[in-house]
């Protein structure tokens, strides 16, 4: 019998890594060269047994059985920020913030307008949750321009009059304040016109 065609625009990945009996196995489905358009989409997941014992031929056997999942593919925001640190590392000794308590915040960002605001804040995990601190930043610079803490512990920095860009932020910790072993995150927002994302970057204090 002659093999069968698969009918043309028709994509069949093939994945020939074996799973275990009895145990949830992740695989990853990668399509670099393919964009989704936004909306609703459907993926088919089949098990075939293969029809060799080398698993040479993962899809010549039966099909014994089939799933689908749906999934949602929203619009890009118009509104993202991108937060890394200079010293790209995410576990600091105190020590070592106490000898120098700066660290360097690469931002980027895209905010759809030049007015839009980006604000800073350290928080501390307790328990389950992160909590915004007030008392552990000594203040923040870009360059020439100094900025200070409110009493909600954020920091205030403008968009640097454009919508769309990159900028380094030294943040100044009071390094006294911050309790070996605890984890902290610096939690960057950049909003306007009532929409707003954000991102964070996790350090470790050890002693």
């Amino acid at each position: 019998m002659p093999p069968k065609r698969r009918r043309k625009g028709l994509s069949r990945p093939r994945v020939r890594q074996k799973g275990t009996p009895g145990f949830a196995n992740t695989y990853t489905l990668a399509t670099p060269h393919t964009r989704l358009d936004a909306g609703d989409y459907t993926l088919n997941t089949a098990l075939y047994i293969s029809a060799t014992a080398n698993d040479s031929s993962p899809m010549g056997g039966d099909k014994v059985d089939n799933k689908n999942t749906t999934f949602t593919v929203t619009a890009p925001s118009e509104y993202a920020i991108k937060l890394s640190i200079s010293q790209d590392k995410h576990i600091f000794k105190k020590s070592e913030l106490t000898a120098n308590p700066n660290i360097t915040l690469n931002i980027g960002y895209n905010a759809a307008s030049a007015s839009s605001a980006i604000t800073l804040e350290l928080q501390k995990k307790v328990g389950e949750t992160y909590l915004t601190q007030t008392n552990l930043i000594e203040g923040a610079s870009v360059g020439d321009d100094t900025f200070t803490v409110n009493g909600f512990g954020l920091i205030a920095i403008s968009s640097r009059g454009s919508d769309a860009g990159y900028f380094d932020v030294t943040l100044t910790l009071k390094s006294s304040e911050l309790t070996p072993g605890a984890t902290y995150r610096i939690l960057a927002k950049v909003s306007a016109s009532g929409e707003k994302t954000q991102a964070v970057y996790n350090i470790v204090v050890v002693r």
